[in-house]
Protein backbone atom coordinates (compact mmCIF):
# COMPACT_ATOMS: atom_id res chain seq x y z
CA UNK A 1 0.00 0.00 0.00
CA UNK A 2 1.43 3.14 -1.28
CA UNK A 3 0.83 6.72 0.29
CA UNK A 4 0.59 7.19 4.54
CA UNK A 5 -1.97 6.72 6.78
CA UNK A 6 -3.05 9.51 9.33
CA UNK A 7 -5.57 10.38 11.98
CA UNK A 8 -8.20 12.90 10.58
CA UNK A 9 -7.38 15.32 13.67
CA UNK A 10 -4.37 16.84 11.80
CA UNK A 11 -2.06 19.34 14.43
CA UNK A 12 -1.13 22.71 13.37
CA UNK A 13 2.42 21.55 12.30
CA UNK A 14 0.91 18.98 10.03
CA UNK A 15 2.90 18.75 6.55
CA UNK A 16 0.78 15.45 5.06
CA UNK A 17 0.04 17.77 2.39
CA UNK A 18 -2.99 16.27 2.07
CA UNK A 19 -5.15 20.12 2.80
CA UNK A 20 -4.43 23.63 2.47
CA UNK A 21 -3.37 25.92 5.52
CA UNK A 22 -4.08 29.25 5.47
CA UNK A 23 -4.22 32.30 7.36
CA UNK A 24 -7.72 32.07 8.51
CA UNK A 25 -7.26 29.06 9.88
CA UNK A 26 -9.90 26.98 8.19
CA UNK A 27 -8.42 23.50 7.55
CA UNK A 28 -10.24 21.33 6.17
CA UNK A 29 -9.50 19.10 2.71
CA UNK A 30 -10.12 20.08 -0.56
CA UNK A 31 -13.37 18.47 -1.21
CA UNK A 32 -14.89 19.98 1.95
CA UNK A 33 -17.97 22.54 0.89
CA UNK A 34 -16.11 25.35 3.55
CA UNK A 35 -13.09 24.55 1.40
CA UNK A 36 -11.42 28.18 0.99
CA UNK A 37 -14.13 30.13 2.63
CA UNK A 38 -13.32 33.30 4.49
CA UNK A 39 -14.63 32.56 8.45
CA UNK A 40 -13.60 35.71 10.09
CA UNK A 41 -15.02 38.44 7.18
CA UNK A 42 -16.62 41.63 8.81
CA UNK A 43 -20.36 41.67 6.92
CA UNK A 44 -22.78 44.42 7.72
CA UNK A 45 -25.72 45.96 6.27
CA UNK A 46 -28.82 48.38 6.80
CA UNK A 47 -31.35 50.16 5.11
CA UNK A 48 -32.77 53.37 6.75
CA UNK A 49 -35.69 55.48 5.48
CA UNK A 50 -34.79 59.07 6.02
CA UNK A 51 -37.56 61.67 6.85
CA UNK A 52 -35.59 65.62 6.15
CA UNK A 53 -37.57 68.40 8.36
CA UNK A 54 -36.98 70.71 5.39
CA UNK A 55 -36.21 69.74 1.52
CA UNK A 56 -32.51 69.43 0.48
CA UNK A 57 -31.14 68.45 -2.80
CA UNK A 58 -30.26 65.17 -3.64
CA UNK A 59 -26.67 66.34 -4.35
CA UNK A 60 -26.26 67.66 -1.32
CA UNK A 61 -27.93 64.10 0.43
CA UNK A 62 -25.29 61.88 -1.65
CA UNK A 63 -22.59 64.09 -0.42
CA UNK A 64 -23.37 63.56 3.24
CA UNK A 65 -23.58 59.99 2.11
CA UNK A 66 -20.54 59.83 1.00
CA UNK A 67 -18.88 61.51 4.03
CA UNK A 68 -20.27 59.36 6.30
CA UNK A 69 -19.10 56.03 4.14
CA UNK A 70 -15.76 57.74 4.15
CA UNK A 71 -15.66 57.68 8.26
CA UNK A 72 -16.87 54.15 8.13
CA UNK A 73 -14.09 52.78 5.75
CA UNK A 74 -11.27 54.77 7.43
CA UNK A 75 -10.84 52.58 10.77
CA UNK A 76 -11.17 49.28 8.20
CA UNK A 77 -8.37 50.71 5.53
CA UNK A 78 -4.77 49.62 5.83
CA UNK A 79 -2.48 51.94 3.82
CA UNK A 80 -5.51 53.45 2.65
CA UNK A 81 -7.11 50.49 1.17
CA UNK A 82 -10.18 48.43 2.27
CA UNK A 83 -9.78 44.88 1.86
CA UNK A 84 -13.51 44.71 1.26
CA UNK A 85 -15.95 47.63 0.32
CA UNK A 86 -18.16 50.21 2.06
CA UNK A 87 -21.51 51.16 -0.08
CA UNK A 88 -24.51 52.52 -0.38
CA UNK A 89 -27.63 52.93 -2.51
CA UNK A 90 -29.76 56.09 -2.33
CA UNK A 91 -32.99 55.88 -3.74
CA UNK A 92 -35.46 59.20 -3.81
CA UNK A 93 -37.87 60.97 -6.41
CA UNK A 94 -34.58 61.82 -8.45
CA UNK A 95 -33.37 58.49 -8.50
CA UNK A 96 -30.83 56.32 -7.53
CA UNK A 97 -27.14 56.89 -6.71
CA UNK A 98 -24.67 54.23 -6.04
CA UNK A 99 -21.48 54.98 -3.59
CA UNK A 100 -18.55 52.98 -3.34
CA UNK A 101 -15.65 53.10 -0.91
CA UNK A 102 -12.76 50.77 -1.72
CA UNK A 103 -9.66 53.55 -0.97
CA UNK A 104 -9.53 56.32 1.77
CA UNK A 105 -10.16 59.73 -0.45
CA UNK A 106 -12.09 58.31 -3.32
CA UNK A 107 -15.69 57.60 -3.51
CA UNK A 108 -16.75 56.13 -6.93
CA UNK A 109 -20.30 57.15 -7.72
CA UNK A 110 -22.64 55.33 -10.07
CA UNK A 111 -25.94 57.94 -11.02
CA UNK A 112 -29.24 55.84 -12.06
CA UNK A 113 -31.54 56.95 -14.57
CA UNK A 114 -33.26 59.87 -13.66
CA UNK A 115 -30.77 61.21 -11.26
CA UNK A 116 -30.80 64.60 -10.58
CA UNK A 117 -28.78 65.99 -8.10
CA UNK A 118 -30.90 69.43 -8.55
CA UNK A 119 -33.67 67.39 -7.15
CA UNK A 120 -34.98 68.69 -3.87
CA UNK A 121 -35.81 65.85 -1.46
CA UNK A 122 -37.91 65.38 1.98
CA UNK A 123 -37.55 61.52 2.12
CA UNK A 124 -35.22 59.04 0.57
CA UNK A 125 -34.33 55.29 1.50
CA UNK A 126 -30.53 54.35 1.95
CA UNK A 127 -29.28 51.02 1.89
CA UNK A 128 -25.96 50.41 2.90
CA UNK A 129 -23.38 47.79 2.80
CA UNK A 130 -19.80 46.56 4.93
CA UNK A 131 -17.81 43.84 3.94
CA UNK A 132 -14.48 43.79 5.46
CA UNK A 133 -11.66 41.10 5.39
CA UNK A 134 -9.31 43.00 7.98
CA UNK A 135 -9.80 44.85 11.15
CA UNK A 136 -12.95 43.70 11.56
CA UNK A 137 -13.71 44.73 15.10
CA UNK A 138 -13.41 48.28 13.53
CA UNK A 139 -16.76 48.96 12.76
CA UNK A 140 -19.91 47.36 14.50
CA UNK A 141 -24.09 47.74 13.19
CA UNK A 142 -24.11 50.36 15.86
CA UNK A 143 -21.64 52.68 13.80
CA UNK A 144 -24.11 52.44 10.82
CA UNK A 145 -27.32 52.65 13.12
CA UNK A 146 -25.21 55.99 14.46
CA UNK A 147 -24.60 57.20 11.44
CA UNK A 148 -27.57 56.43 9.11
CA UNK A 149 -30.16 55.92 11.88
CA UNK A 150 -29.43 58.87 13.63
CA UNK A 151 -30.97 61.35 11.55
CA UNK A 152 -33.74 63.33 12.27
CA UNK A 153 -36.99 61.26 10.85
CA UNK A 154 -35.01 58.03 9.99
CA UNK A 155 -36.30 54.90 10.64
CA UNK A 156 -34.79 51.56 10.12
CA UNK A 157 -36.30 49.53 7.65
Amino acid sequence: MSGHIHEENHGPGCICGCHDHDHHHHHGHADDPAHGLVDNALVLSGKWTVHLPEAAAAGAITQSVAVKLTALAKPLAVDGAVAGHVKALIQCGSGSMALSVTRLGTVDRAQGMGWKPDTLVRRYDVTVNVLSLLNTDAVTREDLDRLFGGEEGAETV
